[in-house]
């Protein structure tokens, strides 16, 4: 009977048990007790394990180094060290920009608009006028403006009918500049400092030539026809009228070369691949050294103390005794290659080839596209693109050997001084001082500055003040510019 009883007792405790797991909060510590069992028993075997594992040799700690096969395409590539969460946090070294915005003088003149203000020591040269409107022409009269008595001068005023003056160019012996209707009419000037002298240079048909000016060597890029451009030098006490470059790639032939200290730089297509460029640099001093030996009486006819005859009645096709009616030394590609000739006189008769005296342009690689170089007779800079956004402003000081990249997004206008390079980069007038490898910037945090085209001479900056586009007065500024101590 007491067997009987136990199984009737303990079938009893299960019926109850059952009631009881019916309930949802039984039911849900029921579960608890169970995991706590579950847990309690896995902790107590794998101490147990752990225990076992100390009678083996003690390990190495560092893992085996992962061997990963490349391509030979990723072998070239130099792979950076995985960085870690705390080097992830440190962001790259910015470079340092100096303020230099408050080194800076206003150009003090009546005058509305100001054409072009070009620096020379301490005067500056430009074209301006008051014209209310734009209708007409606005800039006809050629000013200088010392920077120390604040005193302007005018130089000359336009003698072409509805003519304007632009690419005024000067320095302590001669002043240059273009006097243009815009419609296919265009004359070279140039003023003796010394004498007073005014002299037509040459006409030019079609589109405006540029001009650039050192010493008394002027160069300017002509177009002949819808085609063909060409590159020219005229010395001034020579005469002599030269051919440097013939171009039929409008790309490169409304490129503006560049002259300072007689070096003279200038873009070509490469002969090699057509999407690259060749930037050729001449020394004028050693051409124009071995091209005085058929040098000619100057074709420049001063006009005396009286006026400059009208330009209209010189017909269209009046090179003023200059350009293919005189002897000309060119510099013609064979091959890629720079060669000095003769070319014809005024009456056909052909010149031989002059090989025993070759003046061969140094090539220089910018490896890519160039357009726009700069120099002041050392360094040379150049532009990679034609979209502003994408350009970047590169430089070499060592003729291409090295090539250093200075900014990305930048303007066309810049310009090479003596210890930096000036240039535009979203609306801000910005330096690079190469020496000691340091940026600076001229405008203000709230300022938009634009600058002139040839906007640097030496130390001296010249650039506008476009904060306010609604402003009638064109606001030019002057920064002389001292390298900084750092």
């Amino acid at each position: 009977m007491e067997f009987k009883d136990a199984v009737l007792w303990i079938r009893d405790r299960a019926e109850k048990a059952m009631e009881l797991l019916k309930h949802e909060r039984v039911r849900a510590m029921a579960i608890a007790c169970t995991c706590a069992l579950v847990v309690v028993v896995f902790g107590l075997v794998l101490k147990g394990d752990v225990l076992w594992h100390t009678d083996l040799p003690e390990r190495v700690e560092e893992p085996m180094e992962e061997i990963v096969l490349n391509s030979p395409e990723e072998d070239d590539f130099v792979r950076e060290p995985k960085l870690s969460d705390d080097d992830e946090k440190v962001q790259p070294k910015q470079p340092l920009v100096i303020d230099l915005s408050d080194v800076r003088i206003d150009l003090e003149t009546e005058m509305v608009q100001i054409n072009e203000p070009t620096p020379y020591g301490r005067e500056l040269l430009y074209s301006a006028g008051n014209s209310s409107s734009i209708e007409g022409p606005v800039l006809t009269k050629l000013f200088l403006y010392n920077l120390d008595t604040m005193e302007q001068t005018q130089v000359a005023e336009t003698k072409v009918k509805f003519g304007e003056i632009y690419e005024g160019r000067f320095n302590e012996n001669w002043i240059v500049w273009l006097d243009t209707n815009q419609s296919g009419t265009n004359y070279i000037y140039a003023l003796n400092r010394k004498t007073g002298e005014i002299s037509q240079v040459k006409r030019c048909d079609l589109n405006k030539p540029q001009l650039v000016l050192y010493g008394d060597n002027l160069v300017w890029v002509e177009q002949k026809d819808e085609e063909n451009d060409r590159m020219y030098l005229y010395n001034f006490k020579s005469g002599e009228p030269v051919i440097l470059e013939s171009f039929n790639n409008p790309t490169y032939g409304t490129c503006p070369p560049a002259l300072y200290d007689d070096i003279l730089v200038w873009v070509c297509p490469s002969p090699e691949d057509a999407g690259k460029s060749i930037i050729k640099k001449l020394d004028l001093k050693e051409a124009l050294t071995i091209g005085a030996a058929t040098a000619q009486d100057s074709v420049i006819q001063p006009s005396g103390d009286g006026p400059v005859a009208q330009p209209d009645d010189i017909s269209a096709n009046d090179t003023l005794q200059q350009g293919e009616t005189a002897i000309e030394v060119e510099i013609v590609d064979v091959e890629g290659e720079g060669e000095l000739r003769q070319g014809e006189n005024q009456d056909d008769e052909i010149y031989e080839q002059v090989e025993a005296e070759v003046v061969e342009p140094q090539i220089i690689d910018p490896q890519g596209f160039a357009i726009y170089p700069q120099t002041n007779g050392q360094v040379i800079a150049w532009l990679d693109s034609l979209n502003p956004s994408d350009a970047r402003l590169l430089m070499t000081r060592d003729d291409g050997k090295t090539i250093q990249v200075v900014a990305q997004g930048v303007g066309r206008l810049f310009g090479v001084g003596d210890k930096f390079i000036v240039y535009t980069q979203n609306d801000s007038i910005m330096l690079y001082f190469w020496e000691i490898d340091c940026y600076a910037r001229l405008t203000k945090p709230d300022e938009k500055g634009m600058l002139s085209k040839a906007c640097v001479a030496g130390n001296v900056v010249v650039w506008y003040d476009i904060t306010d586009a609604s402003q009638r007065k064109d606001k030019v500024r002057i920064s002389i510019i001292e390298q900084p101590d750092i």
